[in-house]
Order: structure tokens, then sequence, then C-alpha cells
């Protein structure tokens, strides 16, 4: 998913490259923009990917134990699970952004 891609790019790829020069960390290239935009898309993308497999988990839970249909699942389900998701990863993210709470 893009949460998973957003999660790995940002922890993984770029590390402690967006980090400020100042904190002394290795390969430090960044400022505190840079610092913050990551910390904003690792929040945003780690708190996705584990609402959205919780959202596969449940999907399945439906499917196998309940006997639901897929179809069932999309019509009473599938929209409002994305809508909660999506709300409450822009909140999670955002909020520390919102009080400047990112940063190294």
């Amino acid at each position: 998913s893009i949460f998973d891609i957003l999660y790995s790019f940002f922890l993984f790829f770029l590390g402690t490259w967006m980090a400020p020069v100042e904190t002394g960390s290795l390969w430090a290239k960044g400022n505190m923009a840079s610092c913050t935009a990551q910390g904003f898309f690792f929040m945003f993308g780690g708190s996705g990917e584990v609402f959205y497999q919780g959202a596969i988990s449940l999907n399945i839970w439906l499917l196998i134990v309940f006997g639901w249909k897929q179809d069932k699942f999309a019509e009473k389900v599938e929209k409002p699970m994305h809508i909660i998701i999506i709300t409450l990863t822009f909140l999670l993210a955002g909020i520390p952004l919102a009080f400047q709470n990112y940063g190294p």
C-alpha cells in the first residue's frame, strides 16, 4: 500500500539524511523543515500501515468466521473503513505537526 511505501521510504531509505546537520547524526544533511516532513510522513505511513493491516484482518475474519461475501463487505464496511482510517491517520500525523513536536 502507499502507507507501506511512505513508511519504508522515510525510515529505511532516507534514514538520517533529513535530520538537521546540527544534530551531529551520521549522514545528517537536512534542516528542521526536512526533519519535520520526515516525522510527519513516518507517522502517517506507520499508522496507516497498522490500520490497514487491521482492516485486512477484519475482512478475512468476517469472510471466514461469519461467512460474509466480498460484496457484502464492500457494501457495508469498506467505504466507512477507508474514511475512518484516513481520518485517524491524518489526525495522528497532524496533531504533532500542529504542536511542532516533530524534530530531533
